[in-house]
Formats: structure tokens, C-alpha cells, sequence
């Protein structure tokens, strides 16, 4: 599929034009290319060939091959900056990203990653997605903790599974406080039912005590089924997680907070770095000798086998776009 007509810079299979000759002008010039590239301005087969052996080369994602935001920042270290400054042939769009100082964190520009998104997956986000989309990339720029692109690769390639493609925090499909029970058992296709009973109503821990106490936001029982980004179940794991991110004991009583994007987010990034929904954290599965993509669901949910594969080619197509849109 060609690329969003309003990308100008970000190159692929389609893009024509003075930029692409100048790409492969470079390509001649500097990675010696077995046959010579035809400067003819049009990103076909050669140029092409010749992007996916410098992705390879620099251990960028090939899953789409583009030439984006990384690869000019690779361009540029090699070339120097002074040339970069000095040469009227590079558009100033580009310029400011072969110059733009690299980033300790995963800082993507918003409106290049959203105009991937029908590249990668086929079809242009609603305004849902991209407006879930667009606070999940403000959050992992904002996060110190994540510097590691694959990182949120994976956790994006997550959210657009856990959330049913929302990229927004919902609740648990077929979840209801006001029906009993609270959550519809689910039928598997081996016949299995699922009675999901953890969503049922559980008092509230306040009138266990002795003496007991009020309960918050006066609620006698609270419910525990998924909600969030990456769906957290169980009261011990509401209980936990709160605590975690700074939030005591708050969503033992107001479980729901968990549908706000920016205890979802806390709450995905704290439990996936550090393993605490399953034991496995995302450092077992990405880190510096491997990048393990589907496996790493065991992060989340190691019994869900039949989406390993599915979440893992997500992270492939994010990880393209992340680097292809960087700061």
C-alpha cells in the first residue's frame, strides 16, 4: 500500500521525486549498492532493495520498508552535520530531523506515526484510535522508564489487542455491575464455559474490619473484572497495582479508576517492566541479545497461545512506525 500522501518525511514504495533521488544519490555514493541504483527518482524495486539491506545493516525493523525518521538520523551521523547544514538539496523538514538531538526516550512525532497507520494495518484510524493513540505516544515520551523503542512497540502492539483496537481503557466485554452475574460466562471453542465469577461483587474491605469502617464513595461491595489497557483482574492485583503506582489502596475501592488513561498507563508500564501481572516482565523477552515478540505475551497472558503470533506481528508494524516517525 502507498504511503499517506501528506508524508514528506517518511519514504517507501511509490514515493517520487528529488528527495528519493537524493536517497539514492546517497545510496551510490556511501553503502555501494550490487547493482548501482538507476537515479531516476522513484522509489521501485532497487531503492527499495537497497533501503531493506541498510535497514538490516543498522538494526532497523524490515517488516515495511521505509525510509524514515531513524534511517535520516543515521544518514546524518555518517555524512556530518555540517554537510546536512550546508546542503540546499535536503528540504528543511529533513533537516530538522537529520539535526533534532537524539532523545533519551521513545518520542515520536504524532501526525507521522498516525499517517503510517494505513500503511501498517490496512485501513485509516478512526477518531477513536487516533485519539487513543495519540495520548498513549504523549505518555510513553513522557515516561522515563521506557527508552527502549521495542518496548513500547510491544506495549502499543498490546493495548490495540487488550483494548479490541481502541487504544483506549474499557472494560471487560460482556462486565456489568448491575447484572448477576456481573459477567456473562464465556463459552470457548473447545466447549469450555468460562464462569469469569471474579467479576462478581465482593464487600467492601472496610466491613471486614474490626471495627469496621466506612467504605469509600459509600459502596458496600466493589467488582474486579478487566479494565484498563491491558484489562487487570482480581482485587489482590487492583490492590497491588495501586500501591505500585502511588495510589495506596484507591483502587481496591474505586476499581473503575482503573479506566482512566493515566492510571491505565502507570498501570501497564509499572506491571510489564517490572512482571507484575504473571512474574515475566518485558526485559526477559526485548533487551540486548534478543527481541522475542511473541513470547513476550507471557507477559500479560502466557495461556492466551493463539495470540502470540498476532501480537507479536503488531509489534513488528509499530516498531517500523516508531522509528519511521521519530524525534
Amino acid at each position: 500500500m502507498s504511503l499517506d500522501a501528506s508524508l514528506v518525511t517518511v519514504l517507501g514504495r511509490g514515493s517520487h521525486g528529488p528527495l528519493v533521488t537524493k536517497l539514492q544519490n546517497y545510496f551510490n555514493s556511501y553503502e555501494n549498492p550490487q547493482p548501482a541504483l538507476k537515479v531516476d527518482g522513484d522509489f521501485g524495486k532497487g531503492t527499495e532493495d537497497a533501503v531493506r539491506a541498510f535497514c538490516k545493516k543498522n538494526d532497523l525493523s524490515t517488516v515495511m520498508i521505509l525510509f524514515g525518521h531513524e534511517s535520516w538520523k543515521i544518514i546524518a551521523r555518517k555524512i556530518g552535520f555540517l554537510n546536512i547544514v550546508t546542503d540546499s538539496e535536503f528540504p528543511l523538514p529533513i533537516k530538522a530531523v537529520m539535526l533534532m538531538p537524539p532523545s533519551p526516550r521513545v518520542d515520536v512525532y504524532p501526525e507521522v506515526f498516525l499517517a503510517l497507520y494505513r500503511t501498517a494495518f490496512g485501513t485509516s484510524p478512526t477518531q477513536q484510535q487516533r485519539t487513543g493513540l495519540t495520548t498513549l505516544l504523549q505518555k510513553i515520551a513522557q515516561d522515563s522508564d521506557i527508552t527502549d523503542l521495542r518496548w513500547a512497540s510491544y506495549m502499543l502492539a498490546t493495548v490495540k489487542l487488550e483494548t479490541a483496537h481502541t487504544f483506549t481503557p474499557i472494560a471487560e466485554f460482556g462486565c456489568n455491575d448491575a447484572n448477576n452475574p456481573v459477567c456473562t460466562p464465556v463459552t470457548l471453542k473447545n466447549g469450555q464455559v468460562v464462569s469469569r465469577a471474579y467479576g462478581n461483587h465482593v464487600p467492601c474491605p472496610n466491613l471486614s474490619l474490626k471495627p469496621p469502617l466506612v467504605c469509600p464513595n459509600g459502596k458496600k461491595t466493589h467488582t474486579y473484572y478487566g479494565r484498563g489497557y491491558v484489562q487487570i483482574t482480581h482485587k489482590d492485583n487492583y490492590k497491588n497495582l495501586g500501591k505500585q503506582i502511588g495510589l495506596g489502596d484507591q483502587l481496591v475501592h474505586a476499581p473503575e479508576r482503573a479506566l482512566d488513561p493515566d492510571v491505565a498507563y502507570s498501570i501497564m508500564s509499572v506491571g510489564m517492566r517490572q512482571g507484575l501481572f504473571t512474574g515475566d516482565k518485558l526485559s526477559d523477552y526485548i533487551n540486548n541479545v534478543k527481541c522475542d515478540y511473541s513470547s513476550a505475551r507471557k507477559i500479560i497472558n502466557p495461556g492466551d497461545t493463539g495470540t502470540y503470533g498476532m501480537i507479536a506481528k503488531y509489534a513488528e508494524k509499530f516498531q517500523c512506525m516508531l522509528e519511521a516517525s521519530l524525534k
